[in-house]
């Protein structure tokens, strides 16, 4: 195995022509040798795949570049099994086609992969905010995450399990190799890939922002005769529809790794942790959707189940509102 592996950074996109060009130069910007870069759209109906092509044939620089369109719309997930396994790198960068990698991004992840043993299946990084607009606001992470956080027991306990940025992942050919591609329904790369990492190996965190992560505040936006907060307690009960699926997820690369590595005490005992937190988020999904009935759980419970099913979104809504208006505040003052 040489030092300098070769990587891969694919950037995908859909539907994202108006800032597009600026994820492929920095593509194409990466100091790292040698470095395979795919430009993968994913069926777009806008001109997001004529901007690649034309990038792409402008650039004479050290790196290979591929640019791709998928034949039918894959969705993010089956874009992502696609590009990963047509990618030959050891390593796979993954950019969105509306964030922003730094030039050193490449570099940094490979070192860290390296500094591993080849063990750090999942790695990430900080990022800076930036606005619909592309002006800078402030760090993703104030603090470095610690270490232990990203321990296999520590990381599936997580009562919020969205810890790893998919802005900022890379992972592992092997990850895919051990475990094939993801389930298309799963439809989160950054809570499923970690877990599997940290079972196979490990996950790592670079403090250094590498990428330009640009926020999303269309799950704020209200739809015609529809609150915002209507539409954000929808996303809200999707997200959890969303992990309660992930566990289950969890509990079976859990019976692929047991099946070829053999079980341990931690690892049942994690097996409990994730079984409990599936039956958990089930339990708070009918609860909000009115399934849920006092018989099923007594009454105490159920009523607690049914306050924090209208409370909570109410709280994460008002929660995310607010700290917009921070990001756009702190950036007004800091252009004075």
């Amino acid at each position: 195995m040489t030092d300098r592996p070769l990587l891969t950074l694919a950037v995908i996109t859909y539907n994202q022509a108006a800032l597009v060009a600026e994820a492929v130069r920095g593509a194409l910007a990466q100091t790292y040798t040698p470095l395979e870069i795919i430009l993968s759209d994913d069926c777009s109906p806008d001109s997001t795949f004529a901007v690649m092509q034309s990038l792409a044939a402008e650039y004479r620089g050290p790196h290979t570049v591929i640019v791709r369109q998928t034949p039918r719309n894959l969705g993010l997930i089956g874009h992502i099994n696609d590009v990963t396994q047509m990618a030959r790198g050891e390593v796979i960068v993954i950019a969105a086609g509306d964030d922003i990698s730094l030039p050193e991004r490449a570099e940094r992840v490979c070192a860290a992969y390296l500094a591993s043993g080849r063990r750090a299946h999942s790695i990430f990084s900080n990022a800076i905010w930036i606005d619909e607009a592309g002006h800078e606001m402030n760090l993703l992470h104030k603090q470095p995450v610690p270490p232990e956080d990203l321990t296999l027991a520590n990381y599936a306990a997580r009562r919020v399990p969205a810890l790893v940025n998919g802005a900022t992942q890379a992972w592992s050919k092997a990850l895919f190799d051990f475990f094939g591609p993801i389930d298309p329904s799963l439809g989160a790369e950054d809570i499923v890939l970690p877990f599997r990492a940290a079972l196979l190996g490990e996950i790592r965190y670079i403090h250094e922002p590498l990428v330009r992560y640009r926020r999303d505040t269309a799950r704020l936006n209200a739809r015609p005769g529809q609150s915002s907060l209507g539409k954000y307690r929808q996303e809200w009960l999707k997200w959890k529809r969303l992990t309660a699926a992930v566990q289950q997820g969890r509990l079976n690369d859990l019976d692929l790794f047991t099946a070829r590595r053999g079980s341990t005490p931690e690892l049942e005992s994690i097996r409990q942790v994730v079984q409990s937190r599936r039956d958990q988020l089930r339990l708070e999904i009918d609860a909000a959707t009115g399934v849920l009935r006092p018989a099923d759980v007594g009454w105490k419970t159920y009523l607690r189940l049914r306050l924090a099913s209208f409370v909570t979104p109410r709280y994460e809504f008002i929660r995310l509102v607010v700290y917009y208006k921070y990001q756009d505040l702190r950036r007004l003052l800091q252009a004075r």
